[in-house]
């Protein structure tokens, strides 16, 4: 039984971007996103047992399909110019995040998603095969408005432009934002759970960013694509994964258990919990104030 969910959660993956990019010609993006994390888990991390560099590939992995995807499609320039963007905004992106994530994991030494299956060769594959998916399909509108764009699509500046950009300018601000705040409190106050800044508003501020920012691409990224209707519901699955995953799957489930295993026991870690926005960032409901430090802040028992 386990080998066979082994063998599926490699498997399925792979199917589900078959199934989206042969119809839409995008095998060769679908190969380059599986092709560098099933490498980069074959020679290094299997062998290894080690989830170093399993969010750097990730990174890489969102570069190398950018880029491709930005060079091989000849167009001229005054067609090809929001495609262009649109290839180094996600550039830009995921060279901050896989800066921040890597130096994250080089500090602390191990993710604890992988502890179960660090040692299974196959089930461990999985996550890789997984990451492979997770950036073919959130790449999605960026691929489209490269590869799929025709002549035909507008040269000038769209409100629909305005909007996603805008969006997108706002989501990577909050999350590299939450991110830096909660680096720099852990710092100062490590093994308590952070209540200042962003985070007063929001329990996964960075999460909200990261979903604002991909709806923002979609936004920008649809319209050019006219009439084809397919590939703009193909390009809503961007944003769809996005908050699927942190909202339900390993984003705030995981998040939420290890905090409150950790300091479900405080007083304040309840208050916080209670009157606190889970993701978008709002007022709180009580205007109490939490204790920055101190016995009842933060620290969990030995």
């Amino acid at each position: 039984m386990g080998l066979a969910a082994d063998v599926l959660g490699n498997l399925v993956p792979a199917l589900l971007a078959l199934a989206i990019a042969w119809p839409t010609d995008l095998l060769p993006y679908a190969a380059i996103s599986f092709g560098i994390n099933w490498a980069a888990a074959i020679l290094y991390a299997i062998p290894f047992q080690s989830e170093k560099f399993y969010d750097l590939t990730g990174s890489f992995t969102f570069v190398t399909v950018a880029v491709v995807a930005a060079t091989v499609h000849p167009m001229d320039w005054q067609h090809r110019w929001r495609a262009y963007i649109c290839s180094i905004l996600v550039v830009l992106w995921t060279a901050r995040l896989g800066i921040f994530l890597f130096r994250r994991i080089r500090a602390a030494g191990t993710d604890s998603r992988f502890d179960s299956v660090r040692t299974k060769p196959l089930a461990f594959l999985t996550y890789w095969s997984i990451q492979g998916l997770w950036v073919f399909i959130t790449i999605l509108p960026v691929l489209y408005v490269n590869v799929k764009s025709k002549a035909s699509t507008s040269t000038t500046l769209l409100a629909s432009d305005v909007i996603g950009w805008s969006l997108w300018a706002l989501g990577i601000t909050v999350e590299a934002i939450a991110d830096a705040q909660k680096s720099a409190f852990r710092t100062h106050h490590p093994g308590t759970f952070i209540s200042t800044g962003l985070w007063a508003y929001s329990r996964h501020p960075n999460y909200f960013g990261e979903i604002v920012l991909w709806v923002g691409m979609t936004i920008v990224c649809a319209p050019p694509l006219d009439s084809v209707w397919h590939l703009q519901l193909l390009s809503c699955l961007s944003p769809l994964l996005v908050a699927t995953l942190l909202i339900f799957v390993s984003g705030i489930p995981m998040l939420e258990a290890a905090s409150d295993k950790k300091f479900g026991h405080l007083e304040a870690y309840q208050v916080y919990k209670r009157d606190t926005s889970v993701l978008v960032p709002w007022c709180r409901k009580s205007k109490a104030s939490l204790p920055m430090t101190g016995p009842d802040y933060g620290s969990a028992p030995a």
